[in-house]
C-alpha cells in the first residue's frame, strides 16, 4: 500500500489526455478531451483533478450556478486511493457551498450501486429518479447534498434502489 495521499488541484493543460483516458475507463459515456476544454470554455464552469504522484485519479467537473453546485462528472479510477480520492473529492465539492449557494446536486446513474452507495455516506439524498436522463434511455438519480438539509427523507420512493434508501433512513 502506498504513503501517498491523493490530493487535488485545478485541471491543467498537461492532464488532458489522462482526464480523458480515466473518463474513457469509467464512463458510460465518455468525454473527450475536446468536450472537457468545451466544458471549460463557459464562465461558471470548472474541473478539477484529484492526483497521486503524478498520476490522475479522479475529476470533478462542476457548473457553479448562484444557488446550487451542479456536479456535471464525477470520475474515480479504481485502486488502492479510491475511497481517500472519494472523500477528497466530496469535501472539494462541499467547499463550494456557501450561504447563498447551499446545494449541491449530482445525476448517478441508476445501475452505479457502489456510487450511489458512497455518496449516500458522505450525506448526499436521492431526491429523484428521472427516466430516460442517460444515453440508451436509462434512469438517472438525483442526489442532493444541501448544507442546511434537516429531514433525510426528502423525496417519494419510485424505484427498488431508492426504496432501499427508504428504508434505511427509517
Amino acid at each position: 500500500m502506498s504513503r501517498l495521499k491523493p490530493q487535488i488541484r485545478w485541471l491543467l493543460s498537461e492532464d488532458f489526455p489522462a482526464v480523458a483516458r480515466l473518463d474513457f475507463e469509467q464512463a458510460a459515456d465518455p468525454w473527450t478531451e475536446d468536450a472537457y476544454r468545451e466544458f471549460l470554455r463557459a464562465r461558471n464552469q470548472i474541473v478539477q483533478v484529484a492526483f497521486v504522484a503524478d498520476d490522475v485519479v479522479g475529476t470533478l467537473a462542476c457548473r457553479l450556478e448562484r444557488t446550487t453546485v451542479h456536479v456535471e462528472r464525477l470520475m474515480i479510477g479504481p485502486g488502492e486511493h479510491r475511497a481517500a480520492t472519494l472523500e477528497l473529492v466530496v469535501t472539494a465539492i462541499r467547499n463550494k457551498l456557501n450561504r447563498s449557494r447551499s446545494c449541491a446536486e449530482i445525476f448517478v446513474h441508476e445501475c452505479q450501486v457502489p456510487e450511489l452507495v458512497a455518496l449516500r455516506q458522505h450525506g448526499f439524498v436521492a431526491v429523484s429518479v428521472v427516466r430516460n436522463h442517460f444515453r440508451g434511455r436509462r434512469d438517472g438519480i438525483l442526489m442532493r447534498y444541501s448544507l442546511f438539509r434537516q429531514c433525510p427523507t426528502m423525496y417519494a420512493p419510485t424505484n427498488r434502489l431508492t426504496k432501499y434508501f427508504a428504508q434505511e433512513d427509517k
